[in-house]
């Protein structure tokens, strides 16, 4: 099943998970520099199935999480539980600033560095954070343009 509206329509279909702990090894975790959470709300259930990661990570790994708080909330979760355990496991959470419009992948395109998260994300419909060992209060922003290589400084 799914946890996203499907607006009176039903998809089911079986698909076989693992446990991020489960199938990265202890040296992998120390050489991985990013591992990006996109899931449409089911945050917590990747989340909750990678303690080892969060407790054996490197200090340069950061987790870039799209954090769907109302869709949490309908699953009985919250963001604040989701940054409760990134807290406890030594993380600090900063906000990336996304343009998802249609005109944001046409030039002239800009980029924003991550910030230390400041504004509650409960009433947003969708954040992207990226929460990092490191303690500043931005990060670089190469690291995060996944989805926009074309900003990426040049050699």
């Amino acid at each position: 099943t799914t946890i996203v509206e499907t607006k009176g329509h039903r998809f089911e279909s079986e698909i076989p998970c693992s446990r991020l702990d489960d199938v990265v090894s202890s040296e992998d975790l120390q050489r991985i520099k990013i591992i990006k959470i996109d899931v449409e709300g089911a945050e917590w259930s990747v989340i909750s199935g990678m303690p080892e990661v969060l407790r054996s990570c490197s200090e340069s790994l950061e987790i870039v999480v799209e954090i769907s708080p109302k869709r949490l909330v309908a699953l009985g979760k919250s963001a604040r539980e989701i940054l409760r355990v990134f807290e406890m496991a030594g993380f600090n959470a900063y906000e990336l600033i996304n343009d998802y419009s249609d005109t944001a992948y046409l030039p002239p395109q800009s980029t924003k560095s991550p910030t230390r998260l400041t504004r509650p994300v409960e009433e947003r419909s969708v954040v992207d954070l990226v929460f990092s060992k490191r303690n500043f209060n931005a990060l670089k922003v190469e690291r995060y343009l996944l989805n926009k290589p074309n900003l990426l400084p040049k050699p």
